[in-house]
């Protein structure tokens, strides 16, 4: 989600204030056990950071989803990037 959210609300001017509002509204709605996975608090975060939300979602299918055990580009891609850094997935 926040992938696609930088792809088409930053990624173009570097600094995507969408997405920095996103962050902040999900930090502080939906930064719990109980809404953390839940699309709804998700949603509303949307609407408070002023992003369309079919547009967000249509970046997710595109990208290979997340129900399905199928690969997703954008996952696959921040994972080699993470490996190549280092990191231990």
């Amino acid at each position: 989600r926040r992938i696609c959210i930088w792809k088409h609300y930053g990624e173009a001017d570097g600094v995507g204030k969408e997405w920095w509002d996103y962050v902040s509204q999900f930090m502080e709605r939906c930064d719990n056990p109980d809404y953390f996975a839940n699309d709804d608090c998700a949603k509303d975060c949307y609407k408070h950071a002023k992003i369309n939300e079919d547009i967000i979602e249509r970046c997710m299918r595109d990208s290979g989803g997340l129900e399905k055990d199928t690969p997703n580009t954008f996952l696959d891609l921040e994972m080699q990037a993470q490996v190549s850094r280092g990191v231990v997935i």
